[in-house]
């Protein structure tokens, strides 16, 4: 007669759900596997608290960020955006496909007031505008809207003379 030998399962449950729970059958495999589980009580506190230290720095970072910023939340600001009149991928028959190399863009200048001042590596107003983009007054700012457009254009003539 044999006997069967002895296997050791994780009591964290840990592995894919998509696959059986992986088994020992050496002591030794056993408790090398449960020093370094991930799923373990002190793992998940310890990956908790890193999260955790993430999360207060990128929240100091984002304060730090609007203290210095050069505008205040209700300051007026004349700024430069762009709209993708013509998209490089349009849907059609439910799926998204590519018509085009390069999306086409319309630059434009606009005036608006600071209701949101926001960090994510480089200070921004609102919903994205960056403080490259901003000018001090709404004639420079169309000037540099030209600007850029006549840059655009030109990059996809460039571009279209390449292919």
């Amino acid at each position: 007669m044999t006997t069967k030998p002895t296997i050791y399962r994780c009591p964290n449950k840990c592995g894919d759900a998509r696959y059986p729970q992986p088994k020992w059958t050496t002591q030794a495999g056993y408790d090398a596997h449960m020093a370094k589980c991930p799923k373990s009580p002190e793992a998940v506190a310890k990956k908790l608290a890193e999260l955790q230290a993430i999360a207060a720095k990128a929240e100091a970072d984002q304060l730090a960020a609007i203290a210095r910023a050069k505008h205040k939340i209700g300051d007026l600001i004349h700024y430069v955006g762009y709209r993708v009149v013509k998209p490089t991928h349009v849907e059609k028959n439910g799926r998204l496909v590519r018509v085009r190399y390069e999306e086409v863009r319309r630059y434009y200048a606009a005036t608006d007031r600071i209701v949101l001042i926001g960090f994510n590596g480089a200070t921004f107003y609102n919903a994205g505008v960056y403080e490259c983009d901003i000018h001090q007054t709404l004639e420079a700012a169309q000037k540099a809207a030209d600007d850029k457009q006549s840059g655009h254009d030109e990059a996809l003539k460039f571009a279209q003379e390449c292919r």
